[in-house]
């Protein structure tokens, strides 16, 4: 009822509600942000913008850095990419690994399963071998987590009743590229074959085994 009797006065010049942004960074201050990005093309946004920060050049904030530099291609990935991910990106190789067995003892895959243990959240760590050809276990050794000296020490047991194997096949886990087996299988003349980095079906015979272990009625269960 007040301001039906007391109306206030008109703006002049009003200012439309769409730039009433007050937090909106100028063009000044985008530029200043962008000229201090291309100053240290080798640097990121964080190192940029705590930079400034301490020699006293406070513009933005560091969300708003990051915003001005996506914008305008400025992230240090679209300024520099790195010699190793430009190295990596050339090396990588796509193709699945070729492993052939024309008969039995004489290619072995092998890969690591966790059993569980008597107690909720207890699990062992069960390192098991099958042959490529016959799909047999060959060999296999629980032990309380990942351990390459209990793979290596299984493996020399199966090399000496399997004395024609000539690769071994796995994943990438840290037993399987540790230089315990990598010396062992150097020195029986083995090769060793690795599946590629995060691709789950390269070890599809000893993962087939697992689900079928684990997926009986009987399998054990905490």
């Amino acid at each position: 009822m007040y301001y039906q009797d007391n109306p206030r006065p008109r703006v002049a010049h009003p200012i439309a509600h769409r730039d009433r942004n007050i937090a909106r960074l100028s063009s000044t201050h985008i530029d200043n942000i962008l000229a201090l990005l291309d100053a240290n093309p080798y640097s990121s946004v964080d190192d940029v913008f705590h930079n400034a920060f301490n020699h006293g050049c406070y513009i933005a904030s560091l969300r708003s850095f990051y915003r001005v530099a996506k914008a305008h291609n400025r992230l240090l990935k679209q300024r520099y990419p790195s010699s190793r991910r430009r190295r990596t990106t050339k090396i990588r190789n796509n193709q699945p690994p070729h492993v052939v067995a024309t008969q039995p003892g004489t290619v072995l895959c092998w890969d690591i399963t966790f059993l569980p243990g008597a107690l909720m959240g207890e699990t062992y760590a069960c390192h098991t071998v099958i042959d490529l050809y016959s799909r047999a276990v060959v060999g296999a050794v629980v032990s309380t987590s990942e351990n390459s000296r209990a793979a290596a020490a299984m493996f020399a047991r199966i090399l000496d009743d399997h004395p024609h194997i000539h690769t071994v096949h796995s994943d990438n886990g840290a037993a399987m590229t540790s230089t315990t087996l990598a010396r062992l299988f150097s020195s029986r003349g083995i090769r060793q074959s690795f599946s590629r980095p995060r691709t789950s079906n390269d070890n599809p015979h000893i993962e087939s085994l697992f689900h079928t272990m684990k997926g009986t009625h009987y399998y054990p269960r905490v």
